[in-house]
């Protein structure tokens, strides 16, 4: 007889059985694993695709097999044969990353307006509010690992995604992303258990640009207190150098005239 203890807890079991086990971990799978698992069953029941909205079933599934099949079933049976990227988008009610990369981008020109426009339209076509928060700070976190290393380590196959991810990564710099990142971190909670999400977001995203702007403006604030600091350094070492070279000047006329009444020039 075999028995398979399933958990994923397993820190919480005691050491007495755990001693009597062998332990096989299962790690969390890849987007790109995910996808090739469910082409594979799709091309089995002679069902047509977009690869873009496998991406996204694979995306949401967060590195499960078992949650990828639910999300690929519940899909098959809202579509005549064929899964497209919208119809994805619609069922599962998540953002398409294009509207989330002109949010970011618009936010960093400041372009309020069009910030909220874009939210109104994602929420209007029935967005999931915890989806659309979580996947801003997945793109924020894409873009700073970007922005950090230099190259793209976000772990995505979609071209298009990767070079949005570039573009953020280079109109924001470190620090921008850094405390954009820390403000979503922090309201997280409170997304997830305030009775107004949508209100809470909408002051976030208006927010967010003028704080990046304040931060500008107090860094430059910052830079020319220091400019001032260091002038003021150098005027005072400048006046203390010329009382010290006028002091000089003083003896050497009192030598020169000292000499003078010793020796007058006429004898």
């Amino acid at each position: 007889v075999i028995f398979i203890f399933a958990t994923t807890d397993p820190q919480k079991l005691p050491q007495t059985i755990l001693s009597r086990c062998q332990r096989f971990d299962f790690k969390i799978l890849s987007v790109e694993i995910i996808e090739e698992g469910l082409k594979k069953i799709l091309e089995m029941e002679g069902v047509t695709f977009d690869e873009e909205s496998l991406t996204l079933i694979s995306q949401r599934a967060d590195g499960s097999m078992r949650d990828a099949l639910s999300i690929l079933e519940q899909i098959v049976s809202y579509t005549n044969g064929h899964i497209s990227k919208d119809k994805v988008l619609e069922i599962l009610g998540i953002a398409d990353t294009d509207t989330l990369y002109s949010i970011l981008k618009d936010l960093k020109t400041d372009n309020r307006t069009n910030v909220l426009s874009l939210l109104e339209r994602l929420l209007s076509r029935g967005v999931d509010i915890q989806f659309l928060y979580r996947d801003l700070i997945k793109m924020l976190r894409d873009a700073l690992f970007y922005n950090i290393g230099g190259s793209v380590l976000v772990g995505d196959s979609n071209k298009t995604y990767i070079r949005q991810i570039q573009h953020l990564g280079k109109i924001y710099t470190e620090d921008e992303l850094r405390s954009l990142l820390d403000k979503f971190i922090s309201y997280e909670t409170h997304i997830r258990t305030t009775s107004v999400p949508r209100i809470l977001l909408e002051f976030l995203l208006f927010f967010g640009t003028s704080n990046l702007k304040e931060d500008k403006v107090s860094e430059k604030v910052t830079v020319d207190s220091q400019l001032i600091i260091y002038d003021n350094d150098e005027n005072k070492a400048d006046k203390e150098q010329n009382k010290l070279d006028k002091s000089k000047d003083i003896d050497k006329v009192r030598k020169k005239k000292k000499n003078t009444m010793k020796n007058p020039p006429f004898l």
